[in-house]
């Protein structure tokens, strides 16, 4: 038994499943139960009963259960203590795109005032990755947790953090031919919906329907991806959007993907710094939160930035 199994634990009890406390934890559902048989293992007794798809856990747990929450509390106590000597003060600036808000990003933000309540925190969101390299190049930001655009000139260093999946998403009841945008030269009779139209997802897509001689009615500009999702619910157009952002609507079947001939494409997401920034003890703090919540461990790190930047990929 090691302080990660008890982790993880936990996360099973709060979420009620393997799926969640896996994607909380940064590692597969088969690990999560390695944790939890061990944990069994260790102490005797069964910690959990399947119910559905859901965790019952047993009636032990709420007598393990105080005992277990001392030693996490205390190992928080501990990592505080660790960067109490290091002048955790001042401002830091973080900025981040729009389309990476998330109950992750949440926590590190969360965590980051929990060890750090001195420093002022001043998250800044932006629309597009352009924009975010722009403003760390000039200083203007810390550090940025940002979509892959490529080309990144020194002194601007990058952290391969994960990377989304993107899908071509329509409305569930709309009726749409199922290859229609494998077809060259076809007409689509819907719109095209976007959060922001200049940014990558968006002249990616546009640039590949151009080639393909692919025209439709016309572009619809709706300024954030909660509003473009409310419109694919309501049958209102198409969209290219990051597949997590409406994988609950994929399975209640509200909305559904359509094939292109894109293939499997993902958007890059990276930690993004400036060399010559002085690293303070809140930047490196904020660096080392990020990473360990939101770095996925089992992604292929060769070739990152030319293999996940939309704007580099030219074979349709």
């Amino acid at each position: 038994m090691n302080l990660l199994t008890l982790k993880i634990f936990e996360s099973v009890l709060r979420n009620g499943n393997f799926l969640a406390a896996s994607k909380e934890n940064n590692c597969s559902q088969s690990s999560v139960s390695f944790h939890i048989k061990n944990l069994e293992e260790f102490l005797g007794v069964q910690l959990f009963e399947k119910t559905g798809r859901y965790l019952r856990p047993t009636a032990v747990v709420q007598e393990i259960l105080p005992d277990i929450k001392v030693i996490l509390d205390a190992y928080s106590s501990l990592e505080k203590f660790k960067f109490k000597e290091k002048e955790l003060v001042g401002t830091l600036k973080v900025g981040f795109n729009d389309a990476l808000v998330n109950d992750k990003l949440a926590a590190v933000f969360q965590k980051f005032k929990k060890i750090a309540p001195n420093v002022t925190l001043l998250a800044e969101s932006a629309s597009t990755a352009y924009e975010l390299k722009d403003k760390v190049l000039k200083n203007e930001l810390d550090l940025a947790i940002s979509f892959n655009c490529g080309d990144y000139p020194h002194p601007l260093s990058t952290y391969p953090l994960d990377s989304e999946p993107l899908v071509l998403a329509v409305g569930g009841s709309v009726k749409i031919e199922e290859n229609a945008f494998k077809l060259v030269h076809n007409k689509i009779n819907l719109p095209f919906i976007s959060a922001d139209l200049s940014g990558g997802p968006s002249k990616f897509f546009l640039r590949h329907l151009s080639q393909l001689g692919i025209v439709f009615e016309n572009q619809m500009q709706v300024g954030s991806s909660e509003a473009v999702l409310s419109l694919l619910k309501n049958n209102c157009g198409f969209a290219y959007v990051f597949e997590s952002r409406c994988a609950e609507e994929i399975r209640s079947g509200q909305v559904k993907i359509l094939p292109t001939l894109l293939g499997d494409v993902d958007l890059g997401i990276l930690l993004l710094k400036n060399k010559t920034h002085t690293e303070t003890p809140a930047i490196s703090l904020m660096s080392k939160l990020i990473i360990s919540t939101l770095q996925n461990r089992r992604l292929e790190r060769n070739h990152f930035i030319e293999r996940t930047c939309l704007m580099k990929r030219k074979k349709f």
